[in-house]
């Protein structure tokens, strides 16, 4: 689970340096890069999952702590399901689609990155796993560096508009950085 977490970071990182080689977003459904990205994803969040279960409570939270985890993980769970909802599935994946700018969109320009982080971090705190917790950590590092990539990719794909949705929404709540 933890090298699938290094391949997701190198992957970034990697499409940061190349863009022109870049891994995400994947150039199409059928590229090695969409199935590396993804098989990579799906090993990440199953093994978190399985971590938290196996190492439950063997950190030593009090209950009220693990109460706002719980949360935590809920609220982002429900942001995720939005965003997903809003954005459709081939945006959701990398394969590029028309902007949106409705729903979640409105106040954040990755309201799936940031219900991914909060889902993760709360889930940690809820588990009650230090190793569990290393390992979200790990994952809300690659979810936070991801719309850095995106987003000169999308300026590419969408032009004025999304320059003009750049200025307008914030990249994260409360973080207005272009």
């Amino acid at each position: 689970m933890f090298s699938s977490l290094f391949v997701l970071l190198g992957s970034i990182l990697y499409s940061r340096v190349k863009p022109e080689n870049r891994i995400w977003p994947p150039p199409s459904r059928t590229s090695w890069q969409y199935y590396l990205i993804w098989t990579a994803c799906s090993i990440s969040f199953f093994g978190i999952a399985l971590l938290g279960y196996y190492d439950w409570r063997s950190f030593g939270l009090s209950v009220s702590i693990r109460v706002i985890g719980g949360v935590a993980s809920v609220l982002g769970g429900i942001l995720v399901t939005s965003a997903i909802a809003t954005l459709g599935s081939k945006r959701t994946q990398g394969l590029g689609g028309d902007l949106v700018d409705s729903g979640p969109y409105r106040w954040s320009r990755n309201p799936q990155y940031l219900g991914d982080i909060l889902l993760l971090l709360g889930f940690a705190v809820l588990s009650d796993s230090l190793t569990t917790l290393i390992a979200c950590a790990g994952a809300s590092i690659c979810l936070w560096l991801a719309p850095f990539i995106e987003e000169s990719w999308l300026e590419d794909r969408l032009g004025q508009e999304y320059s003009d949705y750049r200025r307008r929404v914030q990249r994260f709540i409360g973080f207005k950085r272009n």
